[in-house]
């Protein structure tokens, strides 16, 4: 079984952040073992939410921690994809 939300937690803030809001970097603190693999893609952004779900219940969206969580994460992704496009242009030689 899951711990309880804590209040700072629900609230967007956690004990360890600096800036007093969750980030992608204390996951493995709030979800605990319950932590799964996440790849930089729609595949990890799915195992998130699922993760985020069981953690903080039904109505996890409105937390305003939990929505800045999924939003760091897209944004990670669409950097990630961002830094794909441009290795994959070819410079043309003269």
């Amino acid at each position: 079984m899951s711990k309880r939300a804590s209040l700072q937690e629900l609230m967007g803030s956690h004990a360890s952040s600096k800036q007093g809001k969750m980030s992608l970097n204390d996951l493995p603190k709030i979800l605990g073992e319950a932590m799964p693999d996440l790849p930089k893609n729609s595949i990890g952004r799915f195992r998130l939410v699922r993760a985020l779900q069981q953690r903080f219940g039904k109505n996890f969206r409105s937390l305003p921690g939990v929505t800045g969580l999924i939003e760091e994460f897209d944004g990670d992704i669409k950097f990630d994809e961002t830094v794909q496009k441009m290795s994959r242009i070819k410079t043309r030689k003269k």
